[in-house]
């Protein structure tokens, strides 16, 4: 007897892909890995210079590295003349509070030693020499006031209503015996203006550190006379002055 097996018959679907389903947790993170091979070394840096520096020295950056300048900077007490040895174009400021009779820098105007230093930055305020012995020929009536002033350049002779002695002029208001460090360089005359007066005016010249009393003028008119006023003088006449800075006030 022959037996015969058939194949059952299939039916074939396609079915569609679905929509992707959420990520999952992060997993654990594994082992670190073996360190790698170290780098090459880097250029070097242009750093600041440690070694053979001076006191006084200054850095300046020349576009590559640092460099030390020729010129100096110094800070101290006192005047730098006769102590600090420096360069031309070097700077000494003062750390005194009100500095050196006033003066709070220099610079080295001459010479490599510890010479030569002139003052740029100074003032010693306007000293009132109205009773010093420096001063003459004021009327036994005044109350006014005389003061002098100087600056890192000039010398100012300042008068507040100073009424000077009777008689006719040639005396002298601030003698010479005054300390060279408070005379102008030149000479130099002004008028200053009388007090309660608005056309007389009194004439002074200045020269090797003496103030002098010439005439007076009357600025309306022009005419002039000899006679020293009656009435007290105030104004300021300032001149140059290149002289060493004072080691004391007057």
């Amino acid at each position: 007897m022959k037996i015969v097996f058939e194949q059952p018959v299939v039916n074939v679907v396609e079915l569609a892909t679905g929509p992707k389903g959420d990520a999952g947790d992060t997993g654990p993170q594994g082992i670190q890995g073996p360190q790698g091979d170290q780098g090459p070394q880097g250029v070097p840096g242009a750093g600041v210079p440690t070694t053979g520096n001076t006191t006084g020295d200054l850095l300046r950056w020349n576009g590559s590295v640092w460099i030390q300048t020729a010129t100096k900077f110094h800070e101290g007490t006192g005047n730098p003349n006769g102590v600090v040895t420096a360069p031309v174009g070097s700077t000494f400021v003062n750390t005194e509070s009100g500095g050196y009779n006033g003066a709070r820098r220099w610079t080295k105007a001459t010479g490599s030693g510890n010479t030569g230093w002139v003052v740029v930055d100074g003032d010693t305020g306007l000293v009132d020499i109205t009773t010093s012995s420096y001063v003459s020929g004021l009327h036994v009536a005044n109350t006014g006031k005389v003061g002098i002033r100087r600056t890192a350049t000039e010398i100012q002779y300042c008068l507040d209503n100073l009424r000077l002695d009777d008689g006719a002029a040639g005396y002298l208001l601030i003698l010479s015996s005054l300390p060279a460090a408070w005379h102008g360089d030149r000479y130099a005359v002004d008028y200053l203006m009388r007090v309660n007066s608005g056309v007389q005016w009194s004439g002074f010249v200045c020269y090797s550190g003496v103030l002098l009393w010439v005439s007076e003028m009357n600025v309306l008119t022009g005419a002039t006379t000899t006679t020293r006023p009656p009435v007290g003088i105030t104004g300021e006449l300032t001149v140059s002055c290149t002289s060493a800075w004072p080691s004391t006030l007057p």
